[in-house]
């Protein structure tokens, strides 16, 4: 359905490429839980399907949403990363999964040589999704941002 109404995926994930709205290339035409990417715990579908209710309505009230223009980049030891662009207008939880096992990794958010968060991992696994909150006032809204863990 996604391919046949024009969605753009993501070869990574096999899913929807999504902003921070959880809006595909396609105005008006979003997604959430598995049509972006396999979930290790049915609460994390939930809790995306809120969000990009939440989203989906404000643009169904304001004609439109912020313009996602930040380019979200899985860096080194990352296999992918959701949303893969952000507006920077707003909070965002970016979902991930590490290639290959890991033990006391961390997990760098960056633009540049600015680091926009770090945190720290007793471990990481590629079957377990990491989710990570990148606070509005920390992004910059002129450079993408690459995820890297380490």
């Amino acid at each position: 359905l996604s391919l046949m109404a024009g969605v753009e995926l993501d070869r990574r994930t096999r899913g929807a490429y999504v902003d921070d709205s959880f809006q595909t290339n396609c105005p008006g035409i979003f997604a959430a839980g598995n049509v972006l990417h396999v979930h290790d715990l049915v609460d994390y579908v939930s809790l995306e399907a809120e969000e990009m209710a939440n989203a989906a309505t404000a643009y169904i009230l304001a004609g439109k949403l912020p313009e996602a223009n930040i380019a979200v980049l899985p860096g080194d030891n990352v296999g992918y990363v959701v949303p893969q662009k952000v507006s920077g207008a707003r909070d965002v939880q970016i979902s991930l999964r590490v290639r290959k096992p890991l033990r006391n990794c961390v997990i760098s958010v960056t633009q540049g040589d600015y680091t926009v968060v770090t945190r720290k991992f007793h471990k990481a696994v590629p079957s377990e999704m990491i989710k990570i909150k990148i606070p509005a006032d920390r992004i910059k809204p002129d450079e993408n941002i690459e995820v890297k863990a380490v």
